[in-house]
């Protein structure tokens, strides 16, 4: 049986079979317009009024091609390409101005690929042999055509195919950071920049700590004072203003402007220490300074500058507190130590 479907939108008419609906699932390609439509909804039942009988000479077996000229043979077109004005045909002036073997409607063109759905596309697409002998019109001439390259996403790449890795080009080649830390003269390099770091840092902590590295050992002494030649510093005697304290501490008068001071100082360190300043404070009834002086160790009289590791340092001055005869009277007095 043999239907018939139009196109929507040039309205052309082509009589396909149930076959090869079947084959292309219902969907056609226009070959006056190109456009793509679903041929089963479009479906029109082919009655002998309306076509010419000439059923008999469109079944005959067809002539060989090989008696045939190139000028006689129709002109393939690919499943890409438009077909010419003349195939746009109507059923009823067709088969009167057509020679026979024109007098059947033209057939639709087959898709060569899978046509996307409006809801799934996932159906297995047909191979191009296949669909294209299925939709020939004659049995007895092959007709065969390639399908345009269907471009491939990189996970439909094969797995067979071998990767080829790109060659590097050596102008643009990046140097490799590690080879410049496994080459022996940078190794070298890198080397001698730590140990000048070291020794730097190493001096600077001399220079800061000598005074303490000096009381520690006496033997490094003409070293350090070697160094501090080269840096113009100086070595001094140690201080540790919390290692020091002051015992017996007596403040008498003598008469009414002298005074006698006498005081003990400790040393609690196992180092020997700087001796310190003395600051002594006179007070009035209220506990009010009245007069303040700070003594030397030079001023108390004293030729030492350091005092022994646990050992004490006395001292005893007369002091003479010239006062006016309005001042209040001196009743008391608070001695301390201190580094300048």
């Amino acid at each position: 049986m043999s239907l018939l479907t139009r196109c929507p939108v040039c309205d052309t008419l082509y009589r396909v079979v149930p076959d090869q609906l079947r084959i292309s699932e219902g969907w056609v390609k226009c070959g006056q317009c190109g456009d793509i439509f679903d041929a089963s909804k479009q479906l029109i039942e082919a009655s002998t009024d309306d076509v010419p009988q000439v059923e008999d000479e469109v079944l005959t077996p067809p002539t060989d091609v090989s008696s045939l000229s190139l000028q006689e043979l129709p002109e393939l077109e690919s499943p890409g390409m438009v077909e010419d004005e003349s195939t746009r045909l109507l059923v009823d002036s067709a088969s009167a101005m057509m020679p026979a073997e024109a007098d059947s409607i033209p057939e639709p063109e087959c898709l060569s690929g899978p046509v996307p759905e409006p809801e799934s596309v996932s159906e297995p697409e047909p191979e191009p042999e296949q669909v294209s002998e299925l939709c020939a019109p004659q049995e007895s001439l092959q007709v065969r055509w390639d399908d345009p390259p269907l471009l491939q996403t990189p996970g439909q790449v094969s797995e067979t195919e071998e990767f080829i890795e790109p060659v590097p080009v050596d102008f643009l080649t990046k140097e490799n950071p590690q080879t410049r830390w496994q080459n022996p003269y940078f190794r070298i390099l890198l080397g001698l920049l730590a140990g000048m770091l070291g020794v730097s840092l190493l001096g600077q902590w001399v220079v800061v700590e000598r005074n303490l590295i000096a009381a520690q050992h006496p033997e490094f002494k003409p070293v350090l004072q070697t160094v501090c030649d080269w840096v113009r510093c100086q070595i001094e005697p140690l201080k540790q203003i919390e290692s020091m304290s002051v015992d017996s501490v007596g403040f008498r008068q003598l008469d009414k402007e002298t005074y006698r001071l006498s005081f003990v100082v400790k040393n609690a360190s196992t180092l020997d220490l700087a001796l310190p300043s003395v600051e002594l404070v006179l007070t009035d009834a209220q506990d009010q300074p009245v007069y303040r002086r700070v003594f030397s160790i030079q001023e108390l009289g004293s030729m030492e500058t350091v005092i022994a590791a646990n050992s004490e340092w006395s001292s005893n001055v007369v002091l003479h507190v010239l006062a006016p005869a309005h001042h209040e009277r001196v009743l008391g007095y608070r001695l301390l130590i201190f580094y300048p």
